[in-house]
């Protein structure tokens, strides 16, 4: 299994998120940040939650290259688009970009924001220290697929790692996800 600590972001509920619970939720970020293919799976969700709450504030924080996808879709309010290439110009410019993307999220005032896929786990911390709870919906054991490459897997296992202690919430839609998560 992946986490060791099976009682953590799945049963306990920071006071953070209590707070928000108790409330209602009116600004919600989606983060879907790349794969062009996963990028469009997860559109029908986001009908889903606009036709269920139409006044609800839908923002989506994604990479610069899948963004025109999603640029003008109807359910969609507004977009964070992280800079790819900010991120591979060396350290200095990543974290310039980081504390770029932080400030937006931060000053859009989210209430709740959910990651979609383990491998934006990493993106975990950015929503953090904008202050924004989240939940992450881990949808495979994406570190056993042979597609990925040795550096790929170890990425993915990394991610996982990181879905275990940073999300407010982890949620699955599978019960062998969410045992291997669990065991």
């Amino acid at each position: 299994g992946t986490c060791t600590n099976s009682g953590a972001p799945t049963v306990a509920l920071p006071k953070r998120v209590e707070r928000v619970l108790q409330q209602r939720i009116e600004r919600v970020l989606i983060v879907r940040l790349g794969a062009i293919g996963d990028v469009l799976r997860t559109l029908p969700a986001v009908r889903r939650l606009r036709a269920a709450r139409p006044d609800l504030h839908i923002g989506w924080a994604v990479e610069d290259w899948a963004y025109p996808v999603v640029a003008g879709n109807p359910n969609l309010d507004r977009f964070h688009i992280l800079q790819r290439r900010e991120l591979a110009a060396g350290p200095g410019r990543a974290l310039g970009e980081a504390r770029r993307l932080i400030g937006e999220i931060r000053a859009a005032r989210y209430d709740a924001a959910l990651v979609v896929n383990s491998a934006n786990a990493l993106f975990l911390p950015l929503l953090s220290a904008a202050g924004t709870p989240s939940v992450l919906n881990v949808d495979g054991i994406e570190k056993r697929r042979a597609k990925w490459g040795g550096f790929g897997r170890a990425v993915f296992a990394l991610s996982e790692r990181l879905a275990c202690i940073l999300p407010d919430r982890l949620v699955t839609d599978a019960e062998v996800i969410r045992a291997h998560y669990l065991a």
